[in-house]
């Protein structure tokens, strides 16, 4: 070892640096442990570098010393070996409201709407470094009218994004980056040779063609398909040594004076001019797929994200893991972990219980399964299943107005296969089955307790959807195909057959099936924000999955955004058209056009003001009526500025709305309205505690929706701390709404913590009316509290 390390030392001294005699001291602490193999390697390249220049030598001790230190270094073990299991003590999170019509007129459906209260307990278990999140919460069902019902919800989930976060902890605190920095040279390394390989063999192809048409040499200099050369001026130099600028002067304008004779040229002398013409015309273009292939590999995503990193600092390296597939590569070159381990990093998804479903504009959105939903994606490929029974209130609209059968489905049954992490393509297929021959807990046979808008027959649907995303820069194009079947049972009585024969041919021609896509734009074109997006939904198409994708819809939109004047102007701009057809023959058909420009203005700091108009235009065409249009408009123009009052700031929000509404409705009647709306916020600080006055004036055509009639009023609210434990919310105001009632109220909040683990908060609020127009909702008086233990 001390003969190894003398060479070494020697070899390094032309360039005496302190730093290289640091990677050599520890290179050979990392040899000696490793035995004699590695060091009689790492002995030759040493040797063979003796007597070079030290820049030269710096270079290749670099690229043997990450070589070696990767070869040596071993594996890091992350975690702690064994079944370690950790559990994270629950918090109790409680709440109740008691909502009190003072005026005694708390009749009819929502007299019982007096007493509400819910629970949340949360907490988290940890197996063998896996994070998992445990839920339990519900309410007193005030609001739930469906069965199962939502008001006890439960939760177990796998917390992906918690456990990359633990891995990238260890990863940085235990990896040496020494040995990643090789990896990652290696990686550029591999990219730059490809190019390389490329423009070599794209440059023989030309000075062959040359050497063939004159049978004249033409040379490549050597050195000039290294893409690490970073003086180009050298280069030109080296490419076009072997060209006389003046021969090829000369010969250019001999020829130009054939060519005006019109002379054939086939002499000797003309053919030499030519050979020189061309020769310099080749190096020329020789130059240029030098430089053309340079800009690939400097511009190449991978190597840009790689070198964006280098060297590794500690900052650096961190923000290097952030990517999970640096995270990834990094792990299984360089750290340890156990087989359950390594699965889970790919395991994207595990979502036990009642959860929230959302997958895209043509999968599930907004509802609950109760039941697993889980996905796997590694580099190569994803997986994904669902299951569950659905647990959401119903939403019949999904099917338009003319639709007989609504999306309470009892069970749902999902998978879907796709590309993985590195793949430059998001592509995926899913598929979908929804049964309804279970709904609301009871079995369609017992008609007693069947919902009215339900089938009175076993039903399945089933839907295929094909999603392709690709992302180039900031560009992303996405395309989505999806296709449903449905198939139903006959007649009122319902058995076992009937069931049978209704889910086989789900994908059989007795079903019914059609067809619905989407392709859309999202990205920056000629330094602007744009998005363009056409949807098609045919008629007969139906995913219970997702109420919001409405059958027999068109719709097509495009975006707009751009800052201008050193980014202080902010220009946006949306339009959409959207027709939906309720029945074949279109004798239910609905339209609406859509419009939306916005500008802000910023001018210094804080300050600034914007302008918004937006309109809608409705064409309605229902039960042979004949027409019914409608427009919805919205004027506003809002800023905010701070003043200052001495050595205090005063922060101002106003805003000015004007709105009209001519909604079309069924029967040849709409709803109208026009309002202008001034709204005013003051804000200052007193002890770092906000004080802030509000105004508000609504001036409306409209005595009887009680959130758009005229009205004005004027609140003041100020939070305060009484102490490091206790926090005061106090809030006076007085309320004048036409057509219902003029109040006085007042709000008192209190917020404190108990021993370190009991958060409180209390508040109440009144409102006493000193003018009694209308008695509902005349005396109000609303009592919340809320509680959360943290063991």
């Amino acid at each position: 070892m001390p003969a190894l390390l003398s060479i070494m030392y020697a070899s390094a001294q032309q360039s005496d640096s302190s730093q290289i005699r640091r990677k050599l001291d520890s290179l050979g602490s990392a040899m000696k442990s490793k035995g004699n193999s590695a060091i009689s390697d790492a002995k030759k390249e040493v040797v063979s570098l003796s007597g070079i220049p030290g820049s030269t030598l710096k270079s290749g001790w670099n690229d043997i010393k990450y070589g070696v230190s990767a070869q040596l270094l071993p594996k890091t073990q992350l975690f702690q070996k064994g079944m370690s299991f950790k559990s994270q003590l629950p918090s109790l999170k409680t709440g109740y409201a008691y909502l009190k019509d003072a005026s005694g007129s708390d009749t009819g459906v929502y007299a019982g709407l007096n007493h509400v209260f819910n629970y949340d307990v949360q907490a988290g278990v940890s197996f063998m470094q896996l994070p998992f999140n445990f839920a339990f919460s519900g309410y007193n069902d005030v609001y739930s009218f469906n069965n199962p019902s939502p008001e006890q919800l439960i939760k177990f989930n796998f917390d992906h994004k918690a456990y990359l976060e633990k891995i990238r902890k260890q990863v940085a605190d235990k990896v040496n980056p020494d040995a990643v920095l090789a990896a990652t040279t290696e990686r550029i390394k591999a990219i730059r040779e490809r190019y390389e390989q490329q423009l070599k063999q794209e440059l023989q192809e030309m000075q062959q063609s040359y050497q063939k048409q004159y049978k004249l040499a033409l040379e490549i200099p050597n050195g000039v398909t290294d893409l690490n050369t970073s003086d180009l001026q050298k280069l030109k130099s080296t490419m076009f040594a072997q060209a006389d600028k003046t021969a090829y002067e000369q010969s250019v304008l001999r020829l130009q004076q054939h060519a005006l004779k019109g002379e054939a040229g086939s002499d000797s002398s003309t053919i030499g001019d030519e050979a020189e013409v061309n020769k310099m015309e080749t190096l020329k273009k020789m130059y240029e797929k030098v430089i053309q292939y340079k800009e690939k590999f400097t511009n190449n995503k991978i190597v840009k994200q790689l070198q964006s990193h280098l060297p590794f600092t500690p900052d650096k390296f961190k923000d290097y893991l952030k990517d999970p597939a640096n995270l990834d590569k990094v792990v299984g070159e360089h750290a340890e972990l156990s087989s359950l381990q390594r699965i889970f990093m790919s395991i994207t998804k595990l979502d036990i219980g009642q959860n929230a479903v959302e997958s895209g504009d043509f999968g599930m959105q907004q509802f609950v399964n109760s039941g697993i939903n889980t996905e796997f994606k590694n580099k190569k490929a994803s997986f994904g299943f669902i299951y569950g029974k659905n647990n959401t209130p119903n939403n019949f609209l999904q099917g338009g107005l003319m639709n007989g059968v609504s999306n309470e489905y009892s069970t749902v049954t999902g998978f879907k296969l796709g590309t993985g992490s590195g793949s430059p393509i998001d592509q995926s297929v899913s598929v979908n089955f929804y049964d309804y021959k279970n709904s609301y807990g009871q079995d369609l046979e017992d008609v007693a307790m069947r919902p009215a808008w339900n089938p009175s027959f076993a039903r399945r649907d089933a839907v295929i959807t094909l999603h392709t995303g690709l992302k180039t820069g900031s560009n992303q194009w996405n395309l989505d195909l999806s296709k449903s079947f449905g198939a139903t049972g006959q007649g009122n009585g319902i058995n076992e057959s009937q069931k049978s024969d209704a889910y086989s041919k789900v994908f059989s021609n007795q079903g019914n099936s059609n067809y619905a896509g989407l392709i859309s734009f999202d990205g920056e074109v000629l330094n602007s924000d744009l998005r363009v997006f056409v949807k098609k939904v045919g008629l007969g198409y139906n995913n219970p999955g997702n109420y919001l994708l409405r059958r027999g819809e068109t719709q097509v939109g495009i975006g707009f955004g751009k800052k201008v004047l050193r980014n202080r102007i902010n220009l946006k701009y949306a339009t959409d058209f959207k027709q939906q057809v309720f029945d074949p023959a279109k004798r239910y058909v609905h339209q609406a056009f859509s419009n939306k420009l916005q500008v802000g203005y910023k001018i210094k700091g804080n300050n600034r003001v914007g302008l918004l108009y937006q309109r809608s235009d409705f064409n309605s065409k229902l039960f042979g009526d004949g027409s019914a249009t409608g427009a919805n408009s919205r004027w506003q123009a809002d800023g905010a500025y701070t003043l200052r009052l001495g050595s205090r700031k005063l922060m101002n929000n106003l805003l000015v709305s004007r709105q009209h509404f001519d909604m079309p409705m069924l029967e040849d009647s709409s709803y109208k309205s026009n309002n202008t709306l001034v709204s005013y916020t003051a804000t200052t600080l007193l002890k770092q505690s906000p004080l802030s006055l509000t105004l508000l004036l609504n001036k409306s055509d409209n005595k009887d929706y009680l959130f758009n009639t005229s009205m004005f009023s004027v609140e003041s609210n100020y939070s305060y701390n009484v102490s490091s434990l206790v926090r005061l919310g106090s809030g006076i105001g007085y309320y004048s709404n036409t057509g219902w009632n003029r109040q006085l109220g007042c709000r008192q909040q209190i917020s404190g913590t108990l021993m370190n683990r009991l958060d409180i908060d209390l508040e109440l609020s009144y409102k006493k009316a000193v003018k009694v127009i209308r008695e509902e909702m005349a005396d109000q008086l609303f009592i919340t509290a809320g509680m959360r233990m943290n063991f």
